[in-house]
């Protein structure tokens, strides 16, 4: 497992390159560990991210379709089944994994003061 840092992040990967959890570090001197066991680890381990796809940002499996944007057409209103539709490379299991990614980030832990 490693760690690696971006400038609001601390992240940790397995030794094959998966996302296994990121702690987030804003900007206000405090800590917030966000990470806790996910409803279905076998499915955020479809969850990955490398620097050399769309900028480090996380992916569904390596194929440059970002989480983010996933979470953000369930937001607009559209349906799984609508989503396979459109993008036909993706498997419903791939959409509960964005899912399963999103809650991971709002579960609070812990919060600790830096200063």
């Amino acid at each position: 497992m490693n760690w690696g840092h971006d400038y609001r992040y601390d992240i940790l990967f397995d030794d094959h390159g998966r996302l296994l959890c990121e702690r987030h570090r804003p900007k206000t001197g405090i800590l917030i560990n966000t990470m806790q066991t996910p409803a279905n680890p076998n499915r955020l381990s479809r969850i990955t991210r490398d620097p050399e796809i769309c900028h480090g940002k996380p992916v569904i499996r390596g194929l440059r379709y970002p989480v983010q944007t996933i979470l953000e057409l369930l937001a607009s209103g559209m349906t799984p089944e609508q989503i396979l539709a459109d993008y036909p490379d993706l498997e419903y299991e791939d959409i509960l994994a964005c899912l399963d990614y999103a809650a991971s980030l709002i579960q609070v832990k812990a919060v600790q003061s830096l200063v």
